[in-house]
This record gives structure tokens, C-alpha cells and sequence, in this order.
């Protein structure tokens, strides 16, 4: 099976989704982050599974991460590898793959502040804020974790852990790819995905009936 996720960085002090789809570059951090989410590999001549990203010609950037997990091959849209245009404030380019996406994982660096009300789209459904912990929180390294979505997306698992803290990187892993693919199967069942999947059902008998 094959899934897709966004991945959208905020620094410290964003508030906007403009200003987040603005970040030309991310950060140390945000480097350390897409690598327990996968590898970065080059798009040119890629063979795994694309995401709809262009692996001929570089109109959709030279990089992205992918990983596989279990049986599941994952390519993600990372904000800061897809082009950056300069004279689209709304970065449209960008926000096509990543509005487009039903997950979306949000990573905020330093003491940044996520309200998923900043994003607009139809689509995304389930937001995984990741945040490292600050040097005041934790002797070493270590991440916390906060799952926001939809009101009529059914509860998914794997559960958080109480404090929503993850220390063990391995761990944060397994948990981080768990809950997106869960969280996408289960916004499925939301209204948004499930009543077009009804009327083309209800289409196809009566095609049949007829």
C-alpha cells in the first residue's frame, strides 16, 4: 500500500499558513526531524512511488523524503523541498500537494505555536504537531507530540502516551508512521470521502440493475 503526507514547517513566532509555506529553508532540527521520518532521495529518474512529484524534468523540486514501513511505501511532500516562488505570496505550488494531502505532519521549531484553523483546505483532515522539547524540558533529546483532527473523523489509534513525550527515536518512529496511516484510513470514513464513495457505489449498482 502507498500513502502520501504533508509536511509543513513553522519557525518560532509564524502564526500564518502563508508564512509557514514561505520558509524557503527549514533548520537543523527540521533536518533531524524528516530523518526519522525517512531517507531524502533524488526525484530525477526515481522509481519508487512519485506522489504525483515530477521525477523528469525538477518542476516539483529535486528532493523528497520516502521511507517503507512494514508493507507500506510512503513519499512525503515536505514544504521546504517543493519550489519556492518568490512572487506567490500563497506559494500555490506548494500548497497544491500538500492542501491536497489528507495528513499532514507539522513540525515547530523552538517555542513555535500551531492553530490548525490557520490551514485551509478540504482535504486535510488529520494534523501531527511534532515539537522538540526545549533544553529547560529535557536533558536530552526528546519530542512532543499532538494529534488535532477533524471533529467527524472517527478516533484512531496507536494512543498517545499520556505525557505525549517520545525520548526513544525508534519509538516516535513506529508511532509517528502508525498514526498516519490509521489517521488517513480513518478520515475515509468522514463525510468529506465517504458520501462521494457512497454515490458512485449506489452508480455502479444501478449501472448494474440496469
Amino acid at each position: 500500500q502507498k500513502f502520501k503526507f504533508g509536511v509543513l514547517y513553522a519557525k518560532e513566532g509564524q502564526t500564518s499558513e502563508e508564512e509557514m509555506f514561505n520558509n524557503e529553508n527549514g533548520s537543523p532540527a527540521f533536518d533531524e526531524f524528516l530523518s526519522i521520518l525517512g531517507d531524502t532521495v533524488e526525484l530525477k529518474n526515481y522509481t519508487g512511488y512519485t506522489a504525483g512529484l515530477d521525477v523528469q524534468y525538477g518542476n516539483t523540486g529535486n528532493t523528497t523524503v520516502v521511507t517503507k514501513w512494514r508493507d507500506y511505501e510512503v513519499t512525503y511532500h515536505v514544504s521546504t523541498m517543493l519550489p519556492y516562488d518568490k512572487d506567490d505570496i500563497q506559494q500555490i505550488q506548494r500548497k497544491r500537494h500538500i492542501g491536497n494531502d489528507i495528513v499532514c505532519f507539522i513540525f515547530l521549531d523552538g517555542k513555535a505555536k500551531f492553530d490548525p484553523g490557520t490551514i485551509v483546505s478540504q482535504f486535510l483532515h488529520v494534523f501531527i504537531v511534532v515539537q522538540p522539547l526545549q533544553p529547560e524540558e529535557s536533558l536530552g533529546i526528546g519530542y512532543r507530540v499532538t494529534i488535532v483532527s477533524k471533529t467527524d473523523v472517527p478516533i484512531f489509534g496507536p494512543p498517545l502516551p499520556p505525557s505525549g513525550i517520545f525520548h526513544n527515536i525508534s519509538s516516535l518512529r513506529d508511532f509517528l508512521l502508525a498514526k498516519s496511516i490509521n489517521g488517513e484510513n480513518a478520515s475515509y470514513l468522514a463525510p468529506k470521502f465517504y458520501k462521494p464513495q457512497l454515490r458512485t457505489r449506489g452508480a455502479l449498482i444501478e449501472d448494474l440493475v440496469k
